[in-house]
């Protein structure tokens, strides 16, 4: 039987369930079991309250292609904390042959242990709701009383003995310093270099640096930096916005720009993983001596030797299929199809939702740059970038674009 870790924990639960206290009980039982394990997936500091855990996720598509029959967690609420989520994911699991188990609950797998299954992964989801409640009306309570929370103290401040802010009288002067000296035209690495040069420190006593006084000046970002005129005029979000999907849109419609992706997708796996290729010339090797042995012991040729090499060609024949399985989860392949499917799905997105507006941009841009009267669209590719004027931003009309 072969199997693969799941581990997890979230951010403010890192007690005993460390990723590494998850993978040695979840290995110790493998060892008990007789289980191979395939390879882990660790989702580190991310909560199972939502199913937008990345290695999650991969773990889910990977069960598709028949390389592991477990997925084995240390506990279950690792795998999910809410039931409709365990619901959904080990149905599809299920669909490719693929259970769920418990390092730490014996669970059983007759009609009890579904009830138990059930009351574990209740008492889990409400663990967590009861969490949440709990920390957000303890922090909401706190920050009204301006008790201070934990974590790294707020410069210009200090923590009195209740645990309370009160203004510090050695840095708070050097905040509205800060805040004025960028107000009269400073930049932040003028303003930095000041604070050098005075001997200022962070509350952690290490030197001033420019993302520190970012941090700081945060709040200004309308600030009028020294590249700016007075010419510049401010631009909405929503017909920029609208403009990028335009010109997104455009090149997804396009079978040409699709098959150019295609292309370079098909030429990137082809580039990534230079082990398969020597992993498959070694297993063919294998199977070759094997076959060449049995024919040797069809003929009668059969003594102490040729068992013993045979076993050794079995033995190796394991290893190097667990070998390429490993590497291939850790490479996945897609047929062209595939990718050619995923981006011609991106043609039927309704983008006059601004919901679905992200997952376009953050899959085919790389960045919009905004000049005095037009902006640059920077692709996610080699087919360049693209000049939109602000005449045609004002002009841009979603309502022919994409969607059902």
């Amino acid at each position: 039987m072969k199997a693969v870790i799941y581990a997890r924990y979230s951010s403010e639960n890192q007690r005993e369930e460390s990723i590494e206290g998850q993978l040695r009980e979840c290995t110790a039982y493998c060892q008990k079991n007789d289980i191979t394990i395939v390879r882990s997936y660790i989702d580190r500091a991310l909560s199972a309250k939502t199913d937008n855990r990345p290695d999650f996720q991969r773990m889910i598509k990977d069960s598709a292609k028949g390389l592991f029959d477990v997925v084995l967690v240390w506990k279950l609420d690792r795998f999910a904390r809410n039931r409709y989520d365990s619901a959904h994911y080990k149905a599809q699991l299920k669909k490719f042959g693929v259970r769920v188990l418990s390092a730490t609950e014996n669970i059983s797998e007759g009609a009890e242990g579904i009830i138990l299954e059930s009351l574990l992964e209740g008492m889990a989801e409400y663990y967590s709701a009861e969490l949440s409640e709990k920390m957000i009306r303890g922090h909401t309570e706190n920050a009204l009383k301006c008790k201070y929370n934990g974590g790294t103290p707020t410069f210009g401040y200090t923590i009195d003995g209740e645990r309370h802010h009160q203004i510090d009288p050695r840095t708070a002067p050097v905040v509205l310093e800060m805040f004025t000296r960028y107000d009269n035209g400073s930049t932040m690495r003028e303003i930095r270099d000041y604070l050098s040069d005075t001997g200022v420190t962070t509350v952690r006593g290490k030197a001033i640096d420019r993302n520190f006084v970012a941090a700081i000046l945060r709040c200004v970002n309308t600030k009028k930096y020294k590249i700016c005129t007075a010419k510049h005029k401010s631009v909405k979000k929503t017909p920029l916005e609208s403009a990028v999907v335009n010109s997104v849109m455009a090149k997804v419609m396009d079978d040409c720009f699709v098959e150019y992706i295609t292309d370079a997708v098909m030429d990137l796996q082809g580039r990534e993983s230079s082990a398969l290729p020597a992993l498959r010339k070694q297993l063919e090797d294998a199977e070759r001596g094997i076959t060449n042995m049995l024919n040797a012991i069809q003929a009668g040729i059969i003594n102490t030797s040729t068992k013993q090499r045979l076993d050794e060609l079995e033995e190796s024949k394991q290893k190097i299929e667990l070998q390429i399985n490993q590497e291939e989860m850790k490479h996945p392949l897609l047929s062209r199809e595939d990718v050619t499917y995923w981006i011609c799905r991106f043609r039927t997105l309704d983008v006059t939702q601004l919901e679905e507006r992200p997952r376009l941009i953050d899959s085919f841009v790389n960045s919009v740059a905004i000049f005095d009267d037009y902006i640059l669209i920077t692709f996610n590719c080699k087919a360049g970038s693209e000049r939109v004027t602000f005449d045609e931003i004002k002009s841009s009309d979603l309502k022919s674009v994409g969607g059902p």
